[in-house]
């Protein structure tokens, strides 16, 4: 067939294989894309046949065919307007399939190189949380510090506070754990991570046995979070403490009486 045939009838496939995808009807979408990818792999619509097979293909959760999809998509057309999308992908099917360091590449490289997108300060967000599983706190702090430089009024801005803080106690950076806790209570007092931050801060103080500070702590999560899980927790934890407290004047009295 002539050149002219061959992009026709490719423009055909992809035409019909979208319609398919719009329908979320996958497979079929796939199996054309396939299709005309195999029989005219020289297609001008190359670049739109491997994307449009790659997001079916994620759509499926067949995230192995995204990344052989994508890693040449991205290779070859470096100036396609899909080349965001395919960065976002591309991490997503490293994250899916727990390959946590490939994950944390491709975020990074599509929030460097897209800094005013919509998803920048996700993507920063998932790349600390890939750090994160693969427990290499230091990094995971940094681009959880880059979220709260960067994106400070983005949705991702506590869930990167408290996430940081505790990096900092997995690598035994108290203070500075303690400093992020504190500061999402006071920056984001209706997060949905606040009555943990207040509780840990709580739990902290308690087993370093600063009752005081501890009870005080507890206390507040009942009165500022008292529809929380840990609310309830926290309750418990008052009366242990003040059987505590009760226990120490007791010792505190015999004390006294053995010095008299």
């Amino acid at each position: 067939e002539t050149a002219e045939v061959g992009r026709f009838r490719a423009r055909a496939y992809f035409v019909m294989a979208d319609a398919q995808a719009r329908q979320e009807k996958h497979e079929e979408a796939r199996r054309l894309f396939a299709e005309a990818l195999e029989k005219y792999p020289n297609s001008p619509l190359r670049p739109d046949l491997l994307f449009g097979n790659a997001v079916s293909a994620f759509v499926l959760e067949d995230y192995q065919t995204v990344v052989g999809l994508l890693v040449p998509f991205v290779s070859e057309f470096g100036e396609n307007p899909n080349l965001e999308n395919a960065h976002y992908f591309l991490a997503y099917s490293y994250l899916r399939q727990t390959s946590f360091q490939e994950a944390a590449d491709w975020f990074g490289r599509l929030a460097e190189g897209y800094p005013q997108s919509d998803v920048a300060a996700e993507c920063l967000f998932q790349r600390g949380e890939s750090f994160f599983n693969m427990q290499n706190y230091a990094e995971a702090a940094v681009a959880y510090e880059r979220i709260l430089a960067t994106y400070p009024e983005s949705e991702f801005a506590d869930d990167a506070m408290y996430n940081q803080g505790w990096c900092y106690f997995e690598m035994e950076r108290v203070d500075e754990a303690l400093q992020r806790f504190g500061k999402l209570l006071s920056r984001f007092p209706s997060s949905s991570y606040a009555p943990s931050a207040q509780f840990t801060l709580a739990d902290y103080a308690f087993n370093e046995k600063d009752y005081d500070s501890a009870g005080a702590g507890y206390q507040a999560v009942i009165e500022r979070y008292a529809d929380s899980d840990l609310a309830a927790e926290a309750r418990e934890l008052l009366v242990e403490l003040e059987e505590i407290r009760a226990y120490l004047r007791y010792e505190e009295a015999m004390a006294l009486f053995d010095a008299e």
